[in-house]
């Protein structure tokens, strides 16, 4: 159980990185002042700040309202969406399953 909880996390946080750059190349054709929001200005590094405005975009589905206008972006958001659930309710219960072993 503990191996196939893990083997899920794993895939959902590679599906996590395979669907971001799709995500961020629609962001930048647009709606580049939204990628500017959470992107620090050398486009290398997050900040605490700019790390909670992406999280609150994405998992809070902010994103339907900021990307209104941008169709590629924001579907490529709503995948992001379903992923970043998926990743975190694997990595939930593959530390359910390792602390109840």
């Amino acid at each position: 159980m503990v191996e196939i909880t893990f083997a899920l996390a794993v895939v959902a946080a590679a599906a996590n990185l395979g669907i971001s750059v799709p995500f961020v190349k629609a962001l930048q054709q647009e709606a580049p002042e939204v990628l500017a929001s959470f992107v620090a200005p050398d486009g290398r590094r997050y900040t605490w700040g700019a790390r909670a405005r992406y999280s609150k975009l994405i998992l809070l589905r902010e994103y339907r309202i900021r990307l209104a206008s941008c169709p590629r972006s924001r579907a490529w958001a709503s995948w992001l969406f379903l992923v970043h659930w998926v990743q975190l309710f694997t990595a939930a219960a593959f530390l359910l399953v390792l602390l109840t072993r």
